[in-house]
């Protein structure tokens, strides 16, 4: 029902953002991909509200997460890809610092290169020094999740993006 409701919708707007991002993580790969494609890239971005672009970009925070999980790198840098195009403003920080933060990440899975968990490490120390431990608390459990159980990712309940007013 939720899914047919954003597959017909021609324009999003705020409503079908925040839907779509937390519902993100319900949805089959398939239909993730179907709805992510469908929404990105945002029309009108530059005449949308601020908190439109904010469930817009954590949409894909969300779907960057669980193609992680999935071990779907192939479809992880394609998301990854998408969300660089966003914030053409340079407005949002919160958003550029997670997406660079999954794109360390996504490198770290890859490659194994110590620079990038070095960057991880760094975002997780930013977000303690800035006083939002719950967020660092969660990253870092994320990090444990996805590095030290890498074989182990079914029935895993993933970190969903937290939205904070500013």
């Amino acid at each position: 029902m939720i899914y047919d409701r954003l597959v017909e919708t021609n324009y999003y707007f705020g409503f079908e953002y925040k839907l779509l991002c937390n519902m993100i993580t319900f949805f089959s790969p398939k239909q993730a991909n179907v709805l992510i494609f469908k929404a990105f890239p945002i029309k009108d971005e530059d005449k949308r509200e601020y908190t439109t672009k904010k469930f817009a970009y954590n949409t894909l925070i969300n779907a960057i997460t669980v193609t992680l999980y999935k071990k779907d790198y192939e479809l992880t840098r394609k998301y990854i890809k998408i969300a660089k195009t966003l914030d053409k403003s340079n407005s949002n920080y919160s958003y550029r610092m997670n997406l660079k933060y999954l794109e360390n990440l996504t490198d770290w899975l890859q490659t194994g290169e110590l620079k990038y968990m070095q960057q991880i490490n760094n975002f997780i120390t930013i977000l303690e020094d800035i006083g939002d431990s719950e967020h660092a608390k969660n990253v870092n459990n994320e990090v444990k999740e996805l590095t030290h159980n890498k074989d182990s990712v079914d029935n895993v309940s993933y970190s969903v993006g937290l939205i904070k007013e500013s």
